[in-house]
């Protein structure tokens, strides 16, 4: 490879597609609390061995548990004091997702759910009335590769790095893959 600045250049690009697809996931799904999460994706783009590597990574620590599952497959529970989760409670009210007859039912929806995240993020109330709520990196991939829009990519690419290096080839010079 003869200049990988322009691979990586053009990797960095065509990143905002997939952070936008993200992006809208986290939205559709309704992680939307406080918006660090879903504005802070950014790309990482090293060179190993044979091949350029771009890594999607988000600035919020917490994007595993928030898919539902660390890296690793193990799920893993979450500390949210009563008083965050009362005011995320009053949030989703505000927007008209949650309804409570009484300030009773509130707070004892906000000890169950407090209950489920501690035992685990992937909470068995959520599962059963939203089951698209989890997994979002794994909902996004899939849409990715329905679409074809890694193929799109990558030819976008490699028609970028063969024109600003001058190649007349039909050979492909990068290789996407998503996984």
């Amino acid at each position: 490879m003869k200049d990988i600045s322009i691979i990586k250049t053009s990797l960095n690009k065509e990143s905002k597609i997939y952070f936008k697809m993200l992006k809208d996931e986290l939205e559709f799904q309704k992680h939307m609390a406080s918006g660090k999460l879903a504005d802070g994706f950014y790309a990482r783009v090293e060179k190993r061995k044979d091949s350029i590597v771009m890594k999607i990574m988000n600035n919020a620590n917490y994007m595993w548990k928030v898919n539902g599952r660390l890296p690793n497959g193990r799920t893993q529970g979450v500390s949210a004091s009563y008083s965050d989760l009362l005011d995320w409670t009053r949030r989703k009210e505000g927007r008209g997702e949650l309804i409570f007859t009484s300030e009773y039912d509130r707070i004892r929806f906000v000890a169950k759910v407090k209950t489920e995240l501690e035992d685990r993020y992937l909470t068995r109330g959520g599962e059963k009335v939203a089951p698209r709520r989890y997994f979002f990196i794994n909902v996004v991939v899939g849409q990715i590769k329905d679409s074809d829009l890694d193929k799109k990519l990558e030819d976008s690419i490699n028609k970028q790095i063969i024109k600003n290096l001058g190649l007349n080839k039909k050979q492909k010079v990068v290789k996407i893959n998503i996984g």
